[in-house]
């Protein structure tokens, strides 16, 4: 009962820490004392002597599971016992803790021996305790739970029966992953963007600095840039561009475009894009295959020129494959020459 206390205490004390057990699943086994309460006879004969119990265990999510168990609990002054199978929903109030309150709410069928004309009752089950994760594979509760042994499915000598069992259990868990830390837990998609952007805002400032020798020079600079607003991710457009026949050089009347999609990538760091490149129809196979290959890295060479990172690009080539125009005309030949770049913004 003493450990039931401190652990109960520290669950409402400690400092939280991130321990999702969203979708694992435990087995686990536990020792307790089965008091008999009131209600009946034999709980006015019976004395509380030992109980042990295992089970197995799944969360849905980091606060709601449940139990399936199996039980035994023995009596002094007595040869009856019970034996007990339920089913139990929890609730850790806490959630995603190394220390968290727990209650719950169940039924099952009790066996008990030595009692006739019918000895299997239906149970239900109240729970009250506390968890504390000593880690991530493993926790210790200490729990109390409330049985109520029904008069259904037969009669009980004088009345249904009421147990309290003060329990300690051991949980061994596997599945799903999870890990016992503060930097765990998922950070929320837009905070991710801000601080990635931020970021990259901060090297910005810090190459600007080194560029400019004059201090009065280099603080307006720094001032430009720290102000400059993180785009839009829907504000950045796929774009086209075509190439002449068998050609790989990229047109300079896409410069203007190309630095505005840099600057766009540039100022959304999270943000990717992938260049397909294409061919028309016309010669050997492998040969368009190479021209769109070449195309595709033309224009990855050039967006990295334009200061957009490695990382944020990345290249396809489809050859004369998925043509977006006829290949039976000259003005569709020369659309089906092209690159197409497609933006993947941060979810």
């Amino acid at each position: 009962m003493k450990l039931f206390i401190a652990l109960l205490s520290l669950s409402f004390s400690s400092q939280i820490f991130a321990y999702d057990l969203t979708h694992k699943f435990g087995i686990g086994a536990g020792v307790g004392i089965p008091v008999p309460a009131f209600g009946n006879q034999f709980n006015e004969a019976a004395d509380a002597e030992m109980g042990a119990s295992v089970y197995g265990r799944y969360h849905f999510n980091a606060s709601t599971g449940f139990d399936l168990g199996v039980s035994q609990d023995e009596f002094k002054d007595t040869t009856m016992n019970f034996k007990n199978i339920d089913l139990l929903a929890f609730w850790r109030m806490a959630g995603a803790a190394d220390y968290t309150p727990i209650f719950g709410l169940g039924a099952g069928v009790t066996s008990i021996k030595d009692y006739t004309p019918k000895d299997a009752k239906l149970s239900l089950y109240a729970r009250g305790g506390a968890e504390f994760g000593i880690m991530p594979s493993l926790a210790i509760d200490a729990l109390v739970d409330y049985q109520y042994v029904s008069k259904m499915m037969g009669d009980m000598p004088g009345g249904a029966a009421h147990v309290f069992i003060p329990k300690v259990t051991l949980t061994w868990y596997f599945g799903a992953a999870s890990e016992k830390s503060e930097l765990n837990k998922e950070m929320p998609k837009e905070e991710a963007k801000t601080v990635m952007a931020e970021e990259k805002n901060e090297q910005i400032v810090a190459q600007l600095s080194d560029e400019f020798r004059n201090e009065e020079s280099a603080t307006d600079a720094v001032s430009t840039a720290a102000a400059a607003p993180v785009r839009p991710t829907e504000d950045i457009m796929d774009m086209t561009i075509e190439f002449d026949s068998s050609n790989t050089e990229v047109n300079e009347t896409y410069q203007e475009d190309l630095e505005r999609l840099a600057d766009q990538l540039r100022f959304n760091p999270e943000t990717k894009a992938v260049i397909y490149g294409y061919a028309d129809n016309t010669g050997p196979r492998e040969l368009n295959a190479q021209l769109a290959k070449e195309r595709a890295e033309a224009v990855r060479e050039k967006l990295i020129e334009l200061g957009v990172e490695e990382y944020q690009l990345d290249t396809n080539a489809y050859g004369a494959e998925r043509p977006t125009a006829t290949n039976g005309t000259v003005e569709g030949r020369q659309k089906n020459r092209h690159v197409f770049i497609g933006v993947i913004p941060y979810p």
